[in-house]
C-alpha cells in the first residue's frame, strides 16, 4: 500500500549535465523523504555520473514502478532501462540518439502517471535540440514531442 507519493525521476539527456546533477541531488543529506524517488535510467549513464561526481548514493534497485510503493519513506530506487548504446553518446554534443533516449524514458514514465503507477516526473536537463534532431526526419511536430 503507497504511504508516500512517488515521483520519477529522469537522468535527462545522456549526452549533457543532467546525470551528474541528479547524483548530486541525491548524495544531498536534506533532500526530501516526504516522497519515493525512482530513478529511471540506463545503469551505466547512472554509474558514469556516480564516477564523475564521486557521489554513491544509497539506491535500492526495482522492477518496476510499483515495486517503489513498499519502499522505506525517502528511499530512492532505480528502475534500469536500456534506451541507449555508450558508444552512440557523444558527451556535451546534441545527437539524435540522445533525443530518442529522453522521448524513450519520458514516454515510459508517462505511461506509468496515466495507470496511477506514479504521482509525478522530474527530468533533469533535457536538450531540446536532440529530440528535434530525432522528430524531424520522422516529419512530426514540435506539438507532437508533447503529445508522447
Amino acid at each position: 500500500m503507497r504511504t508516500h507519493p512517488i515521483v520519477a525521476v529522469t537522468l535527462g539527456d545522456p549526452s549533457g549535465i543532467g546525470p551528474e546533477l541528479i547524483a548530486k541531488l541525491f548524495a544531498h543529506p536534506e533532500r526530501s523523504t516526504h516522497c519515493n524517488c525512482v530513478l529511471v535510467g540506463d545503469p551505466w549513464v547512472w554509474e558514469q555520473a556516480q564516477s564523475l561526481t564521486g557521489m554513491t548514493p544509497n539506491i535500492v534497485p526495482v522492477s518496476s514502478f510499483i515495486d517503489a510503493q513498499d519502499a522505506e519513506p525517502g528511499q530512492i530506487c532505480f528502475l534500469p532501462v536500456n534506451s541507449i548504446e555508450r558508444h552512440k553518446v557523444k558527451t556535451s554534443e546534441a545527437n539524435s540518439e540522445s533525443g530518442r533516449a529522453v522521448l524513450d524514458i519520458l514516454s515510459l514514465c508517462l505511461d506509468a502517471a496515466k495507470n496511477h503507477e506514479i504521482d509525478a516526473i522530474c527530468f533533469a536537463p533535457l536538450n531540446k535540440q536532440a529530440m528535434i534532431m530525432l522528430v524531424c526526419p520522422m516529419k512530426m511536430s514540435c506539438t507532437s514531442l508533447l503529445i508522447i
